[in-house]
This record gives structure tokens, C-alpha cells and sequence, in this order.
């Protein structure tokens, strides 16, 4: 991610832009770079998942939604909240399931 992206402020959190009509919040882009770590094939799921949002004209803008990223090397359950206008798309938080404890 460039450090010179765009950034902007919506529904009090900081986003950055990180396409043309998508912008990221840091918490959201923090979980993205530690999953793309822990997942080989996560890079190439969540471009798909965000493709298929900016596909979707049908959303309603006055809720926060979510849609899970689905992927061959990647577990299932793992979750974007976002909030979609009529200019952009901006993705809140990524989560993962809950873990086990080990200990």
C-alpha cells in the first residue's frame, strides 16, 4: 500500500484508498496484510470478493453489511464489514472466526 493514498474520513474511522472506488481502514488493511502472511491464496481471494461488491448495485447504503471471502487456500469464515455509497466502497474491519484456545 502507498503511503501517499488518499485519505478520508467516514462514519469516524480513517480510511485509505486502495482502488479507484475502494478505501480500506487501517484496521481493515492491518487484518489484510496479516492474513495475506498467514494465507497464500488470500491476496487473490479478497481482490475477488471486492470485485464482486463493486459489481453489486443492489446494496443498501444505510447498513453496515457483510459478505464473507471465499477461497481455495483460505478457511472459511472469514468476514468484511463494509459500507457501500454511490461513489465508493468502504471496507471496515476484516475478522476471522473465533480460534481455539490452545493452552
Amino acid at each position: 500500500m502507498n503511503e501517499t493514498a488518499k485519505k478520508m474520513d467516514f462514519r469516524r474511522q480513517v480510511y485509505r484508498q486502495a482502488w479507484p472506488t475502494i478505501y480500506m481502514s487501517e484496521t481493515a488493511l492491518q487484518k489484510q496484510e496479516e492474513l495475506e502472511i498467514l494465507y497464500f491464496g488470500f491476496k487473490r481471494a479478497m481482490n475477488q470478493t471486492v470485485l464482486g461488491l463493486i459489481g453489486n448495485q443492489n446494496a443498501d447504503q444505510d447498513k453496515v453489511q457483510v459478505c464473507e471471502i471465499l477461497g481455495d487456500n483460505i478457511p472459511s469464515g472469514i468476514k468484511i464489514s463494509f459500507h457501500q455509497t454511490d461513489d465508493a466502497i468502504f471496507l471496515a474491519d476484516i475478522w476471522t472466526p473465533p480460534q481455539p484456545q490452545l493452552f
